[in-house]
């Protein structure tokens, strides 16, 4: 009756005519949360690694004058901020030995150069604003196959869609204070499903990386 043993043969039935498949057997709840593990954290590497391809693109070059230097470092530092949601909350061995202790490092020595330790101390200017667009539009990329109402895949779709668009648009006339008013509109639109993926167990960091975003644009 509570599952501790054999499916009762009532049950088996049931199960039979609905065709779902039970199984009370602790073995196979051991490889189900196994796999479950290796999932959470195969989806995050693939973000991660997504990441670490964009902030690779502002390479920091020694040659150039010290404005687009600056520039670069804050994207990077955006990106390292945003990424920690992700980072800190993977309890995979190899993020916790070798990625986090990375993530900490390169954060530190760009908070040094700087010299900022918040989000909040970042002035939102061209660069950062493409650095929170492209992010949110990797969060929302790798949560597009873990979502399972079809209301929230289609609006993640015209979410990805709208947020497309308003990169196209900043690319082609240059960053101006409406498009910041555009990114937060859009996000605010979205709320419902930033909140649902914030709950949604295994997109944890995604939807707190779209809700940082939101309070920074909030805020400047």
């Amino acid at each position: 009756n509570h599952g501790q043993t054999d499916i009762p043969a009532k049950v088996k039935e049931l199960v039979s005519d609905a065709m779902v498949n039970v199984d009370f057997e602790l073995p196979t709840l051991e490889k189900s949360f196994s796999k479950l593990s290796r999932f959470v954290y195969h989806y995050k590497e693939s973000f991660l690694k997504g990441l670490a391809e964009k902030v690779a693109q502002n390479k920091i070059d020694p040659t150039l004058p010290v404005i687009p230097q600056v520039r670069n470092l804050i994207s990077r530092y955006v990106y390292l901020n945003l990424a920690g949601s992700l980072i800190e909350t993977t309890t995979s061995e190899h993020m916790q030995t070798k990625v986090l202790p990375q993530y900490q490092s390169d954060l530190a020595r760009i908070q040094k150069e700087i010299g900022i330790t918040s989000l909040n101390d970042v002035e939102l200017n061209s660069s950062v604003f493409e650095a929170l667009i492209s992010t949110s539009i990797l969060a929302l990329q790798s949560s597009r196959d873990y979502l399972l109402i079809e209301g929230e895949v289609k609006e993640l779709e015209q979410f990805l869609k709208d947020l497309g668009v308003l990169k196209a648009t900043t690319q082609s006339n240059g960053y101006t204070s409406a498009s910041a008013q555009a990114f937060h509109l859009n996000l605010s639109t979205h709320q419902g499903l930033i909140q649902s993926m914030i709950q949604n167990p295994r997109l944890d960091g995604f939807g707190i990386i779209l809700e940082k975003i939101k309070a920074y644009l909030e805020r400047n």
